[in-house]
């Protein structure tokens, strides 16, 4: 009784002794001890009890403890939203998907092939924010879109695991589906496919992708991955990327800050 909501039920229960009129609350949260560190929550009714002189005698105080259904009730309304989120993200990413593959396809037949490629991409992951809830390792999200094209075994590297929210492994996603693609490795036989490499230094996250054919990834500002690639790298993550090419191949070098927003939790892909 030594919150607000305590000292509301006693004026009530003074208001009550007056006007005779009953009261009920639902979900009221209340402090059932000095030193409880949360809140309770009751469904609480106050009935005034008329003696055969019409005053008010006494009056019947029921408390029922609903914290545990008031707590479900929100991890349910948690869901909803964040279900209602993601599908929104991800239905203004297959527009701008289908808008971006078919303003740069010269066929409806290479549309189809190109749109259904970043399609699928887009599934893997959205299938694995399904399986392992709203953080996603930077491992799990290339192995999503790489296994497809080239099977497990894609990344490497040392430290702790990073994570990612939903939107960053997304785009994260995407980013690397257009460089694997445009890399062709897994289509000509006896290729080396691409591999990846993940460190922590310094509080941030530095990736290598490495692939002989990565030396035919266009880097013409035109070039929808090419955009795709800077416009997340630089705008999304904060970071800073550079491609370079040799001879026998080409390396895409990519530096997050792990202070940003995107990173649910600071580390490098095991």
């Amino acid at each position: 009784m030594r919150s607000d909501q305590g000292r509301e039920i006693l004026r009530r229960l003074d208001e009550m002794r007056d006007t005779g009129l009953p009261f009920t609350a639902l979900a009221r949260p209340f402090r059932m001890t000095a030193e409880a560190d949360e809140d309770r929550y009751l469904d609480l009714t106050l009935q005034p009890l008329i003696n055969d002189d019409g005053q008010v005698e006494a009056i019947f105080c029921r408390g029922q403890d609903v914290t545990e259904q008031v707590k479900a009730l929100a991890v349910q309304q948690f869901l909803r939203d964040e279900l209602a989120h993601r599908l929104g993200n991800i239905l203004a990413v297959v527009v701008a998907l289908a808008e971006q593959s078919a303003a740069r396809t010269p066929s409806l037949e290479r549309f189809r092939t190109v749109f259904g490629a970043r399609l699928s991409a887009l599934a893997a992951i959205n299938a694995l924010l399904n399986r392992h809830g709203p953080e996603v390792s930077v491992e799990a999200v290339f192995d999503a879109v790489a296994r497809p094209l080239f099977g497990p075994g894609l990344v490497s590297g040392g430290g702790r695991t990073a994570t990612l929210t939903p939107k960053a492994a997304i785009t994260l996603g995407l980013m690397f589906h257009e460089m694997l693609q445009s890399s062709g490795a897994a289509t000509k036989p006896g290729s080396t496919g691409p591999r990846i490499r993940a460190h922590q230094r310094a509080g941030r996250l530095h990736l290598i992708c490495v692939s002989p054919d990565l030396r035919d990834f266009s880097k013409d500002g035109d070039d929808f991955a090419h955009r795709l690639i800077d416009h997340a790298v630089r705008h999304e993550f904060q970071g800073s990327w550079v491609f370079f090419h040799r001879k026998k191949g080409a390396a895409a070098c990519f530096e997050f800050p792990l202070t940003h927003s995107v990173w649910t939790r600071s580390g490098a892909a095991a």
